[in-house]
């Protein structure tokens, strides 16, 4: 597997850091995990366009995580070179909802003109895609929102979303090669449905990956502390801050 952090920030706007976005390129599939505003412009820089993606996961489907999807689409139907091969959506439960609602807010505008789009709703699953699958498992969050868990080759990389610290997360964390895990806020400015550095190191611990970036940290925090503070507690771990355009080898 081959992962590039597209987007390692917030919400918040940043110079440096991008909105979540993560892509990855598993056996013979091109996905994307997550996609804030502005994923389409950092994926252009790694020469991902909107004809190349065959998978996109969606964590949840608030604004910081899934507001390129809709220009996604759109960009799809133009261009030298429209999109022509299909294309597939896997988001928790609850997301066809989400959906529809799009689609009547932008009608026409995200309608696939030489392609379909397949929705996928997955909670506490599993799907075999042959050469690699995919694990999901809900995770604690304001929406409903999973942890994803993708296979190949003995090989595991674990994406959390945002999360608070729970048991789920802990089972789809354990043995990862990579671990990319949010670390949104410091102990003392906890908000709930969020990681701190203590709830970081603990699920490093209990879940053993063999490597751990840090993602979604915001500027309370900064992510050199939250190493910091992460590798106070679990000194033997390899933590690291991840940075937009970053790309990984397992």
């Amino acid at each position: 597997m081959r992962i590039t952090i597209c987007g390692s920030g917030t919400g918040l706007p940043d110079p440096e850091r991008g909105s979540p976005c993560v892509f990855v390129r598993v056996a013979d599939s091109k996905v994307v995990v997550d996609l804030g505003p502005g994923a389409l412009r950092q994926l252009a820089r790694i020469g991902v366009t909107c004809r190349d993606i065959d998978r996109i996961l969606l964590t949840h489907w608030h604004v910081d995580h899934i507001n390129d999807l809709a220009p996604l689409i759109f960009a799809s139907r133009y261009g030298p070179q429209p999109r022509q091969k299909d294309l597939s959506v896997i988001a928790p439960r609850g997301f066809n909802v989400f959906w529809s609602r799009l689609v009547s807010l932008y009608g026409d505008q995200i309608s696939p003109k030489f392609y379909s789009i397949t929705l996928s709703e997955m909670l506490d699953s599993m799907m075999d895609f042959g050469r690699w699958r995919l694990l999901a498992k809900p995770v604690e969050h304001v929406l409903t929102t999973v942890c994803y868990r993708m296979e190949a080759d003995g090989k595991a990389f674990t994406y959390t979303g945002d999360t608070d610290y729970c048991e789920n997360l802990v089972a789809l964390a354990r043995d990862a090669d990579l671990l990319v895990v949010e670390c949104a806020f410091p102990e003392d400015a906890r908000v709930t449905g969020h990681m701190t550095p203590s709830r970081v190191a603990r699920l490093i611990r209990e879940a053993r990956p063999k490597q751990t970036l840090l993602v979604h940290v915001y500027p309370v925090l900064g992510p050199e502390r939250a190493v910091a503070e992460v590798k106070s507690l679990v000194p033997e771990a390899d933590v690291a801050a991840a940075e937009d355009l970053m790309v990984l080898e397992i």
